[in-house]
């Protein structure tokens, strides 16, 4: 997994992809949006706002309707995703699915025609 910025009408969006191989084809799929925060702390900041005081415990079980629990849920589900690529990859997140890259070989010098 990596981070990518995408532009998209002059803004910077950020996104956690997954490499896959697909028939011998590799392709990238993203895991997660992140939206316009540069690190994986930012994004995990942003979520935490927006989730707030959880509103089944403050108002029943029926705070906020459906449609509210399930935006709440996905917030949660992506919030432990970037919790745990935070973990795996340290507090700011770079680096995240990089390898270390080995040393290309040295090419020898054209030889003269």
């Amino acid at each position: 997994m990596f981070l990518r910025a995408k532009k998209v009408a002059g803004r910077l969006y950020y996104q956690v992809v997954e490499t896959y191989r697909d028939g011998g084809r590799v392709r990238h799929r993203s895991i997660v949006s992140l939206g316009t925060a540069p690190s994986l702390e930012a994004a995990a900041a942003r979520l935490r706002a927006d989730l707030g005081p959880d509103p089944a415990a403050a108002e029943g079980e029926a705070a906020g309707g459906p449609r509210a629990l399930r935006r709440r849920a996905r917030l949660q589900a992506k919030l432990a995703l970037i919790e745990r690529l935070r973990a795996a990859h340290g507090a700011d997140g770079e680096g995240a699915g990089k390898s270390p890259r080995r040393p290309r070989a040295a090419r020898p010098a054209p030889s003269p025609a």
